[in-house]
């Protein structure tokens, strides 16, 4: 599918990590292995997860690996839900809105590889490593109908 990296969705996820990170380090140590771990695995599976997908050679697989991101982007919802009782909301703010923009735009890729690939099946070759990743907000092609045309004319009566 191309270079992970150039993925908005990527960048965004590995933000998020890095953010995540950084607030663990303000937990309670009680709380550091075993909320703090699983805040971790959860905003780092985000950003794994769309990398090894954009390595797969089919759409639909790809695909997979974004549904499981989803996954990992709702724990690290939940995990912010139990945060709130040792962080403050101030803290938590900006994390909350990169976790809500990458779930965006995680959605936005996967139903732009859906849009792309409409029956779901492997190609036969797989994308070159210098093939543009999916473009994200992109309109589907537009379908111009071919002008309808008139019936003929009726055959003359026989003679």
């Amino acid at each position: 599918m191309g270079d992970f990296r150039q993925l908005k969705a990527w960048q965004e996820a590995k933000r998020l990590a890095t953010l995540s990170r950084d607030l663990v380090r303000f937990l309670p140590p009680d709380e550091a292995f075993a909320l703090g771990a699983q805040w971790r695995r959860a905003a780092y599976s985000v950003a794994l997860n769309i990398a090894e997908g954009a390595a797969q050679s089919s759409t639909r697989q790809f695909r997979r690996y974004l549904q499981i991101a989803k996954g990992s982007l709702d724990e690290l919802e939940g995990v912010l839900e139990l945060a709130e009782g040792y962080l403050s909301p101030a803290k938590l703010k900006e994390v909350r809105l990169a976790r809500t923009h990458c779930a965006r735009l995680v959605t936005a890729l996967a139903r732009s590889l859906s849009n792309a690939s409409p029956d779901n099946a492997p190609s036969g070759n797989a994308p070159s490593d210098n093939a543009s990743p999916p473009l994200i907000g992109r309109s589907p092609p537009t379908v111009v109908e071919a002008p309808q045309r008139a019936p003929a004319p009726p055959a003359p009566p026989p003679t």
